[in-house]
């Protein structure tokens, strides 16, 4: 089997004219603080803002943000886009500090954006902070880089929040409707503008590398775009209030892969499917495990684990779910791919795969794995329509919040998927019975043979075939 994860396409939908209703004005302190965090002392109005590594700049609407910046540098006042919307606003160059503007500040960020979030050193700190309007107008102050705004574009919904990259060289802003538009070095990886929503959203928080973000809404469901993981969330929870905001948790930066992928380092478990279970549901599962990764799909769009109920109660705590991902096309559009057919068989493909899942009474909050293999025989010829087809399912399991990898190995990717490398993590199938040797020079190996695997990390490596019938799993 073989895995990988890729991005989405969604453009936030332009629309509605900008300009809104005045509202109070909220008394805001911010300090800044090694890592990200809220510091709100006062207020008169409601917060509608998150925290995370965060910088933008506002023009024209009531304020919902303010980020502090920890790199800076002239920036340049064009925008590079990362929605079918985004470009660069009408504000045009930073306002001065000090400057009036009708409107409420309604929010407020903190924290440095400096790589200090991934290496946890402290950042090198300058008085230097963005601030966002609800119409995607963008302020600098304290010499913070502008790269351009919504400020005078049409908007669907009002912004309620902004991120700035780690670098400080860019940003994203988010729309109520959950619309994303990227400015600078900020990168699109998909959004839920146009998508529809049990709640709006209310914020976003970019990831520690600037490879993803979230966005929150204010049910307290979250959404993962990127190489953002998917660790719960409020959604579906009775609250006594509503979530206002979202911060990123970086704590020493020292995050390592494991603990993304929920398993200790150095655990051990199986995948299984229905060949595992002898075709009767009811076959004796092995015993001990921590990894248990069960299969929903043997096909793209088809051939769905009658075994599965019984396969994801054996795996209990450490269930992650697998589908065997084949090339196709399909004429129904699906979000995010605009018209291309082959990224419509990626994305249905996903979407059966969860749908029978949850029909099973499986949990689908976990991660899940394309197994990317048998090229020649299950793909494409032409690499390009092959990547396209992941790429819908990645797209596609982003769009559910979900977190997803690719199963593959160091020798076959490429043949599959060319030079393609999603941002996703890696379930690295190589059956050198050395488990701890796969995860150090999995990556090496097949650059120095020419294959270039996804780039998200290798977070499993299947070690062992046919060990007894069952292939042994263990976690890096």
């Amino acid at each position: 089997m073989s895995y990988r994860h890729a991005r989405m396409s969604i453009c936030a939908r332009p629309g509605r004219p900008a300009g809104l209703p005045p509202h109070r004005i909220a008394v805001l302190s911010l300090v800044l603080v090694p890592f990200a965090a809220i510091a709100v002392l006062s207020l008169a109005a409601p917060v509608v803002a998150f925290a995370g590594p965060s910088s933008g700049p506002a023009a024209g609407g009531p304020m919902v943000g303010v980020s502090s910046v920890s790199s800076v540098s002239s920036g340049s006042s064009s925008a590079v886009a990362g929605s079918s919307s985004a470009a660069a606003g009408a504000a045009g160059s930073a306002a001065a500090p000090g400057s009036s503007r009708s409107g409420a500040a309604l929010g407020l960020v903190t924290g440095p954006v400096g790589r200090a979030h991934v290496s946890g050193a402290p950042a090198a700190m300058v008085p230097a902070y963005l601030e966002v309007g609800s119409d995607g107008g963008v302020f600098a102050f304290g010499g913070a880089p502008y790269f351009g705004s919504m400020g005078g574009r049409p908007l669907s919904r009002p912004i309620v929040g902004i991120a700035a990259t780690p670098d400080g060289q860019g940003y994203w802003e988010v729309a109520s409707d959950g619309g994303v538009f990227s400015f600078g070095d900020a990168g699109f990886f998909g959004s839920m503008g146009g998508s529809p929503l049990d709640a709006p959203v209310v914020a976003i928080s970019g990831t520690p590398g600037g490879g993803g973000y979230w966005e929150v809404a204010s049910d307290g469901g979250v959404f993962t775009f990127g190489n953002a993981g998917y660790f719960g969330s409020m959604g579906g929870v009775p609250l006594q209030g509503t979530v206002v905001g979202m911060a990123g948790s970086f704590g020493t930066g020292q995050i390592t892969l494991t603990e993304q992928s929920g398993f200790p380092p150095g655990s051990y478990g199986y995948d299984v499917s229905v060949f595992q279970d002898n075709g009767t549901c009811s076959a004796p599962m092995p015993q001990p495990h921590t990894i248990g990764i069960v299969e929903v799909t043997g096909f793209a769009n088809g051939s769905p684990n009658p075994c599965l109920a019984h396969e994801a109660a054996w795996a209990g705590a450490g269930l992650n779910l697998y589908t065997f991902l084949t090339s196709g096309t399909s004429a129904v559009p699906e979000l995010g791919c605009g018209g291309n057919q082959w990224c419509n068989w990626g994305a249905a493909a996903f979407r059966y795969a969860a749908n029978y899942a949850i029909s099973q009474g499986a949990d689908i909050r976990v991660t899940w794995w394309l197994d990317v293999e048998g090229g020649g025989l299950y793909w494409s010829s032409n690499t390009t329509n092959n990547d396209a087809v992941i790429a819908g399912a990645i797209g596609a399991a982003h769009a559910m919040g979900l977190t997803v990898g690719i199963y593959s190995s160091p020798l076959t990717w490429s043949g599959i998927a060319g030079k393609y490398q999603p941002d996703v993590p890696l379930w690295v199938a190589w059956y050198t019975g050395n488990p701890q040797g796969n995860c150090a020079t999995a990556m090496s190996f097949a650059a120095a043979h020419g294959d270039a695997l996804p780039d998200g990390g290798v977070w499993l490596t299947q070690y062992t075939d046919n060990n007894g019938s069952l292939d042994g799993d263990y976690a890096c």
